[in-house]
């Protein structure tokens, strides 16, 4: 009898393990991997967490599970990102991008990765300035004018008086894009009278014309357009700007015999041209500047 009892409590202890393991390995597995997150083994947990979503998709722990994968995912690659920045320090740049690879495609499910992988990228370009000067002049030249700039910066505030630190200075000093500025015309939204009605009304149109200046320089003057409150050119002219460049537009309104009259003045940087349209006050009424700059290549 004793045995037989014995016997009982050693098949309902495999049937008890038998059920847990079989009918209830989601929370097996779920628990599993909260016990290897809080001991930092962030690898063996993303594995459990696996298993637990692709065998047991209907389980109702997976969207727990999936809040464990972000946060298990995040921890990993913050214990990687230390990695990078030590192989980085020793100058073991092939190591570090390795590492970063890994993180792009392991960990590819975590929101803001993509970014984060560019980042560490970026990172390591930088600590290898040539090749950093390479991305920088491939960006450039690509008329992606805010990452070369970034590199060069990063360059020059790890290379700092380096002949790399120095040329990521200069060229920064000295940035400028190859832009096509198109002039588009002038509008007088509220079509106000310029000159004096003799004979007809259309007469009392401006006659308008623009000369464009570049620092103090000029580089174009359009035609004149005949009694049009909405002139349209559409010149088109390449020039090489630096940020703090500054075109100017004067906009005159021909009279003839009696002289031109200088109706507005524009003077406006590459930021503010990107705009298209800029709105100008007047003795006559508001006058609209239509110009714009397209995005080139920097000029290196």
């Amino acid at each position: 009898m004793f045995k037989f009892l014995i016997f009982l409590l050693i098949l309902a202890g495999v049937g008890y393990g038998a059920y847990w393991y079989f009918f209830k390995a989601d929370q097996r597995l779920l628990d599993q991997a909260r016990e290897a997150i809080s001991k930092g083994d962030y690898t063996s947990a993303l594995n459990d967490i696996e298993q637990l979503v692709s065998k047991h998709p209907q389980s109702d722990k997976v969207t727990r599970a999936e809040e464990l994968k972000q946060e298990a995912g995040k921890k990993l690659r913050d214990e990687l990102d230390q990695q990078i920045d030590k192989l980085i320090s020793q100058d073991k740049l092939d190591s570090a991008k390795a590492i970063v690879k890994t993180v792009r495609e392991k960990l590819a499910y975590l929101a803001d990765n993509v970014r984060y992988a560019g980042d560490m990228e970026m990172k390591i370009a930088v600590a290898n300035a040539e090749e950093a000067f390479r991305q920088a002049e491939d960006a450039a030249g690509a008329g992606d004018h805010a990452k070369a700039k970034e590199l060069l910066t990063g360059i020059k505030e790890r290379h700092g008086q380096t002949e790399y630190g120095r040329r990521a200075a200069d060229w920064l000093a000295n940035y400028k894009v190859r832009y096509k500025l198109n002039l588009i015309g002038v509008d007088s939204p509220d079509g106000a009278k310029f000159d004096p009605v003799i004979i007809n009304a259309s007469a009392a149109a401006p006659d308008f014309y623009v000369i464009a200046e570049l620092n103090g320089s000029r580089i174009f003057m359009t035609d004149i357009v005949k009694d049009k409150i909405a002139a349209r050119w559409n010149k088109v002219q390449e020039v090489s700007l630096h940020d703090s460049d500054e075109l100017t537009f004067k906009i005159y309104d021909d009279d003839g015999l009696r002289g031109n009259e200088l109706v507005a003045t524009a003077k406006l940087t590459p930021e503010q041209l990107s705009l298209g349209r800029t709105t100008l006050s007047t003795e006559h009424g508001p006058l609209d500047l239509l110009a714009k700059l397209e995005n080139g290549p920097a000029v290196h």
